[in-house]
């Protein structure tokens, strides 16, 4: 069991010992004692007590559960004794949240050389998120020697777990020929599109603007729609705006609709988004344009803007009108 008594001092060849004495390991830690469940407490309670008695008696999964609770609640000295006794039991998990309270001095001094530690140790075991930013250590050269190849590798193995971001730094390196890759544009997409299944913003609006454009794939407004919605999904402010765009067009096979178009814009300048607001006036709200159903639309979801229509349109003959339909 790798303890920070038994860790060799040369790790990483980072000068001095590696595991120093932490000033927050002076402060006494407030373990509280365990409780019996009891009808006076919420189910939550009673809950968290019966995890805690379990992690108290040796369980990995219950010391996790219960570091996460305490890192929630942003007691990250509490949190990071569970995590630690998770740790030391293999939990990789604990292992890589170990790396990110010494990278980030949680609840500890900060300590690179000891984050890298924990980062490998979960990396070892197959953690995507460790492995992804060992990746990011070994391409920087970040208390390691400096390796683009262990760095690729490293993101590999992150990509084959669906590791978003991992799997969008394969295609830039594909795209691009970073990390001394060989340039492949037919990598280069899978791996972007990959990514953008798994959810990944910079992927979805890349493969967006490929095919609304036409640049290295056939143009196709309908491949484009696809990404604009994924992005809408993951309520992304510059896909609302695009779809908002394609209504006002009628682009991708959609039918043209101002309706349509006014809501994802209306939802991206919520967001503040620029363009968003400036197509909400006066390119769609101009009077000839203003549909009841935009009014009705706007009078259950957003007063306020309604009343700026209200001020720019309210003495104008065909507002007039479209109101009194309303």
């Amino acid at each position: 069991m790798e303890t920070a008594e038994n860790v060799p001092d040369n790790f990483l060849n980072d000068s001095g010992s590696l595991f120093q004495k932490d000033n927050s390991a002076a402060i006494p830690l407030q373990l509280h004692s365990t409780q019996i469940p009891n009808s006076n407490l919420n189910p939550k309670e009673n809950h968290f007590f019966i995890l805690k008695k379990e992690a108290d008696e040796g369980s990995a999964e219950a010391q996790l559960a219960v570091g996460k609770k305490y890192e929630f609640e942003k007691n990250y000295q509490l949190a990071f004794h569970y995590y630690l006794l998770a740790a030391n039991q293999g939990n990789s998990q604990a292992q890589y949240n170990l790396g990110n309270f010494y990278e980030l001095g949680k609840g500890v001094n900060q300590d690179i050389s000891k984050a890298i530690f924990y980062y490998q140790q979960a990396a070892a075991k197959g953690f995507a998120q460790a492995l992804y930013i060992l990746a990011r250590c070994y391409e920087v050269g970040k208390r390691v020697e400096k390796s683009f190849e262990k760095a690729f590798d490293l993101y590999q193995q992150a990509a084959l777990q669906g590791h978003k971001k991992a799997l969008y730094k394969i295609a830039i390196c594909y795209e691009y020929g970073f990390l001394n890759i060989k340039e492949s544009w037919k990598e280069a997409l899978s791996y972007y599109k990959l990514a953008a299944k798994q959810g990944h913003l910079k992927a979805i609006r890349h493969l967006f603007l490929l095919y609304h454009y036409g640049k290295k794939v056939k143009e196709s407004q309908k491949e484009a729609l696809e990404y604009l919605r994924l992005g809408v999904k993951l309520n992304d402010s510059e896909c609302q705006f695009q779809l908002g765009e394609y209504y006002a067009r009628g682009w991708g096979s959609l039918t043209r609709s101002l309706v349509e178009a006014f809501k994802y814009y209306h939802l991206a300048s919520l967001q503040g988004h620029k363009k968003a607001e400036k197509s909400l006036f006066p390119r769609i709200l101009h009077p000839a344009a203003l549909e009841v159903n935009i009014l009705s639309y706007l009078e259950d979801n957003d007063v306020s803007t309604l009343e700026k229509i209200l001020k720019s349109y309210g003495n104008h003959p065909i507002f007039l009108e479209r109101l009194s339909l309303s």
